[in-house]
């Protein structure tokens, strides 16, 4: 039924729940994974305290540290995976700003994927509105099932 998973993965507790069930969704079905990363560059890079333009070399070292931990990431993911006999593949994308949700959303169509399993955090009210969500915004868009995981960081479930 499923047989190409999309799995967005970040380096939240909540994406690592959801690859996992992915995972085992992917060994039931014989499906592939298909883990994407979007590397934020504006977010990320504004987050570590560099903006661009104003300290470069600092930019491009933390730009390219941030790509290097997120692939690594993604490889050791992809190698559970492998592990388990799951095909498996990766994709890191890079983007200045923009909307996170359609980024995955483009992503999806790219890969033909037939179910998207995505970590949540959970928000809601107050923390929803500084965070946003993502999961919501893809939950709205999407037109393949969504399996949403949540996984709250404060607290093991």
């Amino acid at each position: 039924m499923y047989l190409r998973i999309l799995v967005p993965i970040d380096h939240s507790e909540a994406a690592t729940a959801a690859f996992g069930h992915a995972l085992e969704l992917a060994k039931l079905m014989n499906s592939t994974l298909h883990l994407v990363h979007v590397e934020n560059i504006a977010r990320s890079s504004i987050a570590a305290g560099v903006i661009p333009g104003f300290e470069f070399p600092a930019y491009n070292e933390q730009r390219e540290t941030n790509i290097q931990h997120s692939q690594a990431l993604l490889n050791r993911l992809a190698e559970v995976a492998s592990q388990q006999e799951v095909k498996c593949t990766t994709r890191l994308i890079e983007e200045w700003g923009g909307n996170p949700a359609d980024t995955l959303l483009n992503a999806a169509n790219a890969f033909n994927a037939d179910l998207i399993v995505m970590g949540t955090h959970g928000y809601s009210g107050f923390m929803q509105l500084i965070f946003g969500s993502i999961s919501e915004s893809l939950l709205h868009k999407s037109r393949v099932p969504v399996l949403l995981i949540r996984k709250d960081e404060d607290h093991d479930e």
